[in-house]
């Protein structure tokens, strides 16, 4: 029994950083479709954009903060709010689309979500 607790243990922590940026995302339709009201094609968009800068920005942030040992769940929400004021920003400037208020509120989220799956503050464990 403790065997294969173990070697479950072990694969998640092979899959939770993927399993998180596979996730997390999801937040971000079901925020705007409650703010908005729920349509089908601003869900797809909302969905696609929504892996497209968690990618794009998300990515590269976890991978920085968790490389400098800046894990503390405060930043990972603050980091989505970040990423999401920008990048409502940054298409509304280069594609003329529309400010979202709710961009921020779901960045944080989708940040939150991120770090309670991944858990970067907990060390791998080795087999």
């Amino acid at each position: 029994m403790n065997r294969g607790l173990n070697e479950l243990t072990l694969w998640w922590d092979d899959v939770r950083d993927w399993m998180a940026f596979g996730i997390a995302p999801l937040a971000v339709p079901l925020i705007v479709g409650m703010s908005v009201g729920f349509d089908a094609m601003i869900a797809i968009f909302s969905l696609m954009s929504s892996y497209f800068v968690t990618l794009l920005f998300g990515l590269p942030l976890y991978a920085f903060l968790r490389a400098r040992g800046y894990t503390n769940f405060w930043l990972a929400p603050i980091a989505g709010l970040v990423a999401g004021v920008a990048t409502t920003h940054l298409a509304h400037s280069w594609l003329g689309l529309p400010v979202m208020p709710i961009a921020g509120v779901a960045g944080a989220a989708v940040g939150a979500l991120l770090w309670i799956i991944a858990r970067p503050d907990r060390p791998r464990r080795s087999a």
